[in-house]
């Protein structure tokens, strides 16, 4: 755990230092000792969030220079065949052929 731990009782006493200190670095507030909660700054917390942002398309909802990325080279030949084929049809359903 981080240098910047705090104790439930000490955060409730001074919360703004601990904020500005939270700004730096993540501060741990504990509870009987163990970590309870992490403080951090919003941009760490937005960066956190955008990590888990995953997107997925079907082959037709695929953005117009993903499409042209794919009809210039793909190799799927990492896949398993039956998702090859599936994958393949499905491109060349949307109008898009794999080279």
């Amino acid at each position: 755990m981080s240098d910047s731990s705090v104790t439930s009782t000490e955060f409730q006493k001074s919360p703004g230092r601990f904020i500005e200190m939270a700004a730096k670095e993540p501060v741990f507030i504990t509870k009987h000792n163990r970590p309870a909660r992490v403080m951090l700054d919003i941009r760490e917390y937005q960066k956190l969030l955008d990590r888990e942002k995953v997107e997925s398309y079907y082959a037709h909802e695929l953005p117009d220079d993903w499409k042209e990325l794919l009809q210039k080279n793909v190799d799927l030949s990492h896949l398993d065949d039956s998702l090859d084929d599936h994958i393949s049809k499905d491109l060349k359903n949307q109008g898009i052929e794999l080279s």
